[in-house]
């Protein structure tokens, strides 16, 4: 039956109203893109503070010596300013080891994100068990989006074993299309176990870091590759955390998200150039093919209040008394993550002066900066240690220990350095439950040499407590840091 003719005026009416609130609506949104594309960028607000301090100002004339100096790279607190939308990609291990309360911590603490992180946000979930899947394709978050990431989220179990490498790669893949939008790019990325197969996991994180994405990587539980880990989240400039109870994994989710919202300064850029004569042949905690004359070192993202220090030695070739030897410029790159913009920072300089006179070369060494130096030494023979053990080198890495702990214990009485004394301690504990005990992973390591599992079970926490709280000097951290 055909509408009568008033009815055919009300429903031209209607449609005329509707295409007149739809060309209305469109104007408002070509305006508002017009005025946002028409818009001068501003100006990016410099908030990072580069600064250098050098273990001392004179060298001995004539002769070659060495010289540390420690670099900080600060973000001050500043105002809170509204952030740009973030992209974060989610890998959780749901093999079978995850069964029980860590895949039950697993689905809080990735809820709790989910539901943290704002409108506009992207997000894409990947798991990995005998596969990888992807259970929440890459999506901008809305109402809708947020309640099919919770619903995928809750359904999760632990099953299978541990195809790290593949969900690795699934999330990197997800990603990728969109982070050429700009947005801060993070990977969470927490496992409990050792990957099936590891040979590509380097060639993908150093895929992530020329992306610029930075990779939180959470160490669960007594049985995952810990150096594994760490080496992912120190190529990307992310973070390392050992975790070793379930509940401890919403707290930490919590504060993923805190530093989310306060990042100032994304794809950090450290260059070191030594001067005429010096050579730099170690960056504390981190490896490169050295001596070398410059070095590039990313340090990923910094959030408000937070700072990274960087330790380097130097080997200062022969200098004639009195000429000032150009030691190390230091410069800071990085892009402002709301502009986009790319900040290059003030460069600082270091030099010393050639003496000598035995009075003036007898400085004393500040105690702030050797404390830096001997925290960063103690923490980079841990992981030495940690390294040499998963490799089988279980006696190597006694040794080392062994003759790195009591400088450590000298040199916190001497300072009076209650961090450095509890590094000498955890250096002693390792030590100690090293005893006996075979490599990470060889035959007998579920019970070392006839001892109790209850021993070989103090010797896997050690290494994983020495190695997460190691890890926490190479990387950001909250500042400034108590002596």
């Amino acid at each position: 039956m055909e509408p009568e003719p008033e009815e055919w005026i009300r429903a031209g009416r209607s449609m005329k109203r509707r295409t007149l609130l739809t060309m209305g609506t469109l104007g408002a949104a070509g305006l508002a893109t017009y005025a946002w594309w028409g818009r001068e960028p501003s100006a990016p607000i410099d908030r990072l503070r580069l600064s250098a301090e050098q273990s001392r100002q004179s060298v001995p004339a004539e002769v070659g010596t060495e010289l540390w100096a420690v670099l900080h790279i600060d973000i001050d607190e500043g105002p809170d300013q509204e952030r740009p939308p973030v992209h974060v990609g989610l890998v959780i291990d749901t093999s079978a080891s995850m069964q029980g309360a860590p895949i039950q911590a697993a689905r809080q603490a990735a809820t709790e994100l989910i539901d943290a992180l704002r409108d506009g946000d992207r997000l894409s979930v990947v798991t990995f068990d005998s596969k990888a899947a992807l259970i929440v394709p890459n999506a901008e978050l809305d109402d809708d989006v947020r309640e099919q990431a919770r619903e995928a989220v809750a359904a999760i179990e632990a099953r299978g074993t541990t195809d790290l490498a593949g969900g690795l790669e699934m999330v990197l893949s997800d990603i990728s299309p969109y982070v050429a939008e700009g947005r801060l790019t993070r990977v969470v990325l927490l496992s409990d176990g050792v990957p099936n197969e590891d040979a590509n996991i380097p060639s993908l994180a150093a895929r992530a870091s020329a992306q610029g994405i930075t990779v939180t990587a959470l160490g669960f539980g007594l049985d995952y590759d810990e150096t594994l880990l760490g080496s992912i989240a120190q190529q990307t400039g992310g973070t390392f955390h050992f975790l070793q109870e379930p509940a401890a994994l919403v707290a930490l989710f919590r504060d993923e998200n805190r530093r989310l919202q306060g990042v100032e300064a994304k794809e950090i850029v450290l260059s070191l150039t030594t001067g005429p004569n010096v050579e730099l042949m170690e960056v504390v905690g981190h490896t490169f093919a050295l001596p070398q004359p410059r070095l590039q070192l990313g340090l990923g993202d910094l959030s408000q209040g937070e700072q990274r220090v960087v330790v380097v030695r130097l080997a200062v070739g022969p200098h004639r008394s009195g000429a000032i030897v150009e030691l190390l410029d230091a410069a800071v790159q990085y892009v402002d993550p709301r502009t986009g913009a790319s900040v290059d920072h003030h460069a600082v300089f270091l030099s010393a002066g050639a003496a000598d006179d035995a009075a003036v070369l007898a400085e004393t060494l500040d105690p702030a900066i050797e404390r830096e130096i001997e925290r960063a030494k103690a923490a980079a023979f841990t992981l030495q240690a940690v390294s040499l053990t998963r490799d089988g080198n279980v006696g190597q890495a006694r040794d080392v220990l062994v003759d790195a702990m009591p400088v450590a214990v000298e040199v916190a009485n001497r300072l009076d350095d209650p961090q450095l004394l509890e590094q000498a301690g955890e250096m002693e504990e390792l030590a100690q439950s090293l005893e006996d005990a075979p490599a990470e992973g060889s035959e007998g390591a579920g019970v070392a040499a006839g001892k109790p599992r209850m021993a070989e079970s103090r010797r896997k926490s050690a290494v994983r407590q020495a190695h997460g709280n190691a890890m926490s000097n190479f990387q950001a951290r909250s500042q400034p840091r108590e002596p």
